[in-house]
Order: C-alpha cells, then sequence, then structure tokens
C-alpha cells in the first residue's frame, strides 16, 4: 500500500517577488555563462586563424588558442563568476547563493568544444 501527499504552495507578494528573484538569477547566470563560453571559444578561433594566416603550425596555432581557457567545470565556472559578480551583477548579495549555483550548472545546449 502506497500513500501520497499533496502539498500546493500560497506565498503571499513578498514571497512571490523572492521567487521571481531567484530565478531571474539563476537564468541570468545561465546566460553569462553562456556568453562566456561562446566569447571564449570565439576567441580561440580568432588566434587560430591569425596563427594560420602567419602561417604557423597546426600545432602552434593550437598552442597559441590554448592559451584562452574555456571554463568548462563547474569548478572553473564557480571561479570565473567569482571573479566578476560584483562587477556584471552587483545585485548578486540579494539572492541565495544555490540561485546563482543552479544557473552555472547543467549542460549549454548549442555549444561545442573546440577540437584540440
Amino acid at each position: 500500500m502506497h500513500q501520497a501527499f499533496r502539498f500546493e504552495l500560497d506565498p503571499n507578494n513578498a514571497v512571490r517577488s523572492r521567487f521571481a528573484s531567484h530565478c531571474g538569477a539563476s537564468r541570468f547566470v545561465y546566460n553569462w555563462r553562456l556568453a562566456l563560453v561562446k566569447d571564449r571559444l570565439g576567441e580561440q578561433s580568432r588566434i587560430r586563424e591569425a596563427a594560420f594566416r602567419e602561417l604557423l603550425s597546426d600545432e602552434d596555432a593550437k598552442a597559441l588558442a590554448n592559451t584562452v581557457s574555456v571554463p568548462w567545470s563547474m569548478i572553473s565556472l564557480r571561479q570565473e563568476w567569482n571573479t566578476t559578480k560584483n562587477a556584471v551583477a552587483p545585485w548578486w548579495s540579494e539572492n541565495s547563493k544555490f540561485a546563482y549555483e543552479s544557473g552555472l550548472s547543467g549542460r549549454i545546449q548549442g555549444v561545442r568544444a573546440q577540437p584540440r
């Protein structure tokens, strides 16, 4: 025999506002992370193309491009966020750190790592 319980949240306007703030913060960090990864991949690509125009070897072009780090892991993304959060989101302290962490975790759809 199984028993189930159903609960319903009935937040007041203040709590509803906090929920929305936390959801918005999570989405903001997700978009920030997506832009960061795309910018870094684009920078690697521009460096690789410039190296090829200078007639450098494939290995040298890859080595130069890899000087730009792309934060793929949760640890590296969190480090990037912690170093830039005051500049990009001065309101970050208004929400729980878990709201930001949920935006940093998970897969980024449509972005692939460049072959190394």
